[in-house]
């Protein structure tokens, strides 16, 4: 009966997880694709028709940082809640591309011009939550994964047993 408890509570609590890592993956997808959708002249144009090769690259960079959070993070956290768990990974840089990218152009305005550009956050507070939270959340995510990996040796419970006082656990 002990054993039995035992599993159904670390079964359930890794059924738990991945279904978390779901919630995530799906509202970070959907948020950013919806402020995308809201803001479409922000996000689409060619970053390199920009006469400043420093801008130019710096509007290469965000482009791939936008892409990658919105999409590839999400694709990650998906494939690892299926069981691909050695692509958490990646999930750093999926999530980080973006705001570093940000941060380097806010830093280069700051050079240029002398003046920071955070307007926008005010203007439009849902780039609060797509440009500083939800990097914040991917990484706390990434955090998690690391400590399940490591709980588990990066592989999955397949079974728990108990056989007397003895608790058995079978990786796979």
């Amino acid at each position: 009966m002990f054993g039995c408890g035992v599993q159904v509570k670390i079964s359930k609590a890794i059924d738990l997880s991945l279904f978390a890592i779901n919630v995530i993956a799906a509202m970070n997808f959907l948020v950013y694709w919806l402020t995308i959708a809201t803001f479409p002249d922000f996000f689409f144009f060619n970053p390199l028709g920009n006469q400043n090769v420093l801008r130019r690259f710096e509007l290469v960079i965000s482009t791939a940082g936008w892409i990658s959070i919105s999409t590839l993070a999400p694709i990650l956290l998906l494939l690892y809640s299926s069981g691909s768990t050695k692509v958490g990974r990646f999930l750093p840089f999926c999530a980080l591309l973006w705001p570093v990218s940000l941060i380097i152009s806010q830093v280069t305005r700051y050079v240029q011009s002398g003046a920071f550009y955070f307007g926008y956050l005010r203007s439009f507070p849902i780039f609060i939550f797509t440009d500083i939270l939800l990097p914040i959340i991917l990484m706390t995510v990434w955090i998690a994964i690391k400590r399940h990996r490591k709980f588990l040796g990066q592989e999955a419970i397949s079974s728990i047993t108990t056989t007397g006082e003895n608790l058995e656990v079978e990786l796979t």
